[in-house]
């Protein structure tokens, strides 16, 4: 696939950055998304320094991105056991089925036996 590079900002300072072509303004985006997170902190903390502003942001989009798999996680566990309850409430009906046939069946054997 072709490279592209597309330019963003973060904290004032322009960065070039290369993708996928097609993919820039999505690089754009994240790159919105991380000054945005980047400025509260500035606001919240003050003046700490841009090394510690970019470990500050990049721990918290690593918990939100850690956050989300939980999530996802919690979400497939759900789909999961949904799964096992259908499976099951289809075995059931299966059994029950199959008693009922039984059931028919003795009693077609009993009415043979009763008239002879």
């Amino acid at each position: 696939m072709t490279q592209s590079v597309v330019t963003v900002r973060i904290n004032d300072q322009p960065y070039q950055m290369g993708c996928d072509a097609g993919a820039e303004n999505h690089v754009k985006t994240m790159a919105e998304e991380v000054n945005a997170i980047l400025q509260e902190l500035k606001q919240a903390v003050g003046a700490v320094g841009d090394t510690r502003l970019l470990a500050m942001t990049s721990i918290i989009l690593a918990d939100r991105a850690f956050q989300a798999e939980q999530a996802a996680g919690g979400a497939t566990a759900m789909a999961s056991a949904s799964a096992d309850t259908v499976r099951q409430k289809d075995e059931q009906a299966r059994v029950a089925q199959a008693i009922s046939a039984a059931a028919e069946e003795i009693n077609h054997l009993a009415s043979r036996l009763a008239k002879a």
